[in-house]
């Protein structure tokens, strides 16, 4: 897209879900700014509520999200899909009741936790174990509810988070079990603090999106950013 480089006056507003993974964004966006270095991207993190209302309003050219989006006012492009893990602290006892069914990160890898080879975990022999959560207003929150109350659970929420890298860390370090995506894992640091179990629930599954509006004017930035 050579003509992108006549759009220098324009940048790129760009929002994404802080329950997203940024792993994937850093050589996306070094990838971009390489091959067009005269538009500028504005990147920020959030978990407001009211991020469609700004792509509405133009205070956001693209929105990145995994949640519920009204597919009258805007206009979605799949761009990969997440698998959700429970993802329990490896000195936790209750993972010697379920050899068959834990998983190491080099097993997400290779895929593993997408074959019918390994059995997914019932999430309700987990009810008696502390939980790290992220917090309202977030995708993460509202399909770790559906995944509780799936299984009649009533989670024991040892803390509510804002990040899911937060969630990671904290889970490495033995606070709790939480759910963590499969691209999360892949893209983490080699590691063996944490088991992970595959999820039967349609929960488990997301779908992340670019979302821009519908009727909105869209710059040469904003089609080479969506192409890219």
């Amino acid at each position: 897209l050579p003509r992108l480089k006549r759009d220098a006056r324009f940048q790129v507003r760009i929002n994404i879900r802080s329950a997203i993974s940024g792993f994937i964004w850093s050589p996306m966006i070094e990838a971009f700014s390489r091959r067009h270095p005269h538009i500028a991207l504005s990147v920020t993190e959030s978990d407001s509520a009211d991020l469609f209302d700004k792509l509405t309003t133009e205070e956001l050219d693209i929105i990145v999200d995994s949640g519920v989006c009204d597919d009258s006012l805007y206009e979605t492009v799949p761009f990969y899909q997440d698998h959700i893990l429970l993802s329990v602290p490896a000195a936790f006892p209750i993972n010697e009741r379920f050899p068959d069914y834990r998983l190491t990160r080099q097993d997400i890898l290779m895929g593993r936790h997408l074959g019918p080879s390994v059995p997914a975990v019932p999430l309700a022999a987990f009810a008696d174990t502390d939980f790290l959560l992220l917090g309202k207003g977030n995708d993460m929150y509202r399909r770790s509810r559906k995944l509780f109350q799936n299984n009649d659970v009533t989670p024991h929420v040892r803390l509510y988070l804002n990040q899911l890298m937060t969630a990671y860390h904290m889970a490495r370090q033995g606070l709790g079990a939480t759910f963590l995506t499969d691209t999360l894992v892949r893209l983490s640091a080699p590691n063996e603090a944490l088991l992970y179990y595959k999820l039967d629930d349609p929960n488990a599954q997301r779908q992340i999106f670019l979302a821009v509006q519908r009727k909105g004017y869209r710059t040469k930035a904003m089609q080479g950013f969506i192409a890219s």
